[in-house]
């Protein structure tokens, strides 16, 4: 029995439709994705929200307002003042959708949320969901949910994080 790569998709989303929400929140946006590593700190302007990092694919790219679509950050804990900076100029990315969990760049949207009452979307899902939902020209993230497809019909679920770090 031969089946086609649209099948393996189904079968893998039908599987494994849910990711994990590590900080809560609502955003709809153009998917801009990367398969490399970002670091939010000194590799993006957060005066302009664009990609400063020379040796970036999405160098010269603006990440704000978009739900930005990665494996996860780059860099050391630096990368949470880079978001809360980021998130306070206006010219953060709508929200962060990671293959890999990354408490990093969830502890500076908590941070920015805490102090400053402002925050983005942060969740996490498996490589194969980011694959699927980096071909999408949008995406709506709800606190439980995150919508794509026509009419934004498709849904997987989000899962909260129960331990460690705590949703917001």
């Amino acid at each position: 029995m031969t089946i086609s790569w649209d099948e393996v998709d189904q079968i893998s989303m039908n599987n494994q439709k849910h990711g994990r929400s590590l900080v809560q929140g609502r955003a709809r946006g153009k998917v801009l994705h990367t398969d490399v590593p970002l670091s939010f700190w000194m590799g993006i302007d957060p005066q302009t929200g664009v990609v400063i990092d020379k040796h970036h694919p999405l160098s010269g790219v603006s990440v704000t307002g978009k739900i930005l679509l990665l494996p996860g950050g780059r860099g050391s804990c630096s990368g949470s003042c880079g978001l809360v900076e980021l998130i306070m100029s206006g010219y953060a990315p709508a929200a962060l959708v990671l293959e890999a969990e990354d408490p990093i760049l969830a502890l500076g949207a908590l941070l920015a949320a805490e102090i400053f009452g402002r925050s983005i979307p942060v969740v996490s899902v498996d490589p194969q969901l980011s694959r699927r939902l980096a071909s999408m020209p949008s995406l709506a993230i709800e606190d439980s949910y995150i919508a794509y497809g026509e009419d934004e019909a498709e849904r997987i679920e989000l899962k909260p994080v129960s331990s460690g770090m705590p949703a917001l």
